[in-house]
C-alpha cells in the first residue's frame, strides 16, 4: 500500500501524546511519502502537528490557552476552538 502513496494523512483524537519515534521511523522507512499526522487531546487539554518526510521531520504541540492551539485546531480539525470555557 506505502509503495504508490506519495503522501499520509492522519488525524484522531488521544488520551495520551502523540507516539514521535513511531512517525519518525516511518519517514525513514518510506522516504517517498510525506506524513502529516494531527492530534487532539480527548479533553481538549492540548493538540499536534507532525510532519515529516525522507526522515526528516517538524513536531510542535500546543497547549489549550493559547492562539496557537487554537489556529491548529480550526485549521486541522475544520471545527471552531473546542474548550468548554464558561
Amino acid at each position: 500500500f506505502m509503495a504508490d502513496t506519495t503522501e499520509l494523512l492522519c488525524k484522531f483524537d488521544t488520551f495520551n501524546y502523540a507516539p514521535i519515534p513511531i512517525y519518525q521511523a516511518l519517514s525513514e522507512k518510506f522516504p517517498n511519502v510525506t506524513f502529516r499526522i494531527s492530534y487532539l487531546a480527548c479533553d481538549e487539554t492540548f493538540a499536534g502537528l507532525y510532519i515529516g518526510k525522507n526522515g526528516f521531520h517538524s513536531h510542535v504541540e500546543f497547549e489549550a490557552d493559547t492562539t496557537c492551539y487554537q489556529i491548529l485546531v480550526n485549521q486541522e480539525f475544520n471545527t471552531p476552538f473546542l474548550m468548554n470555557k464558561p
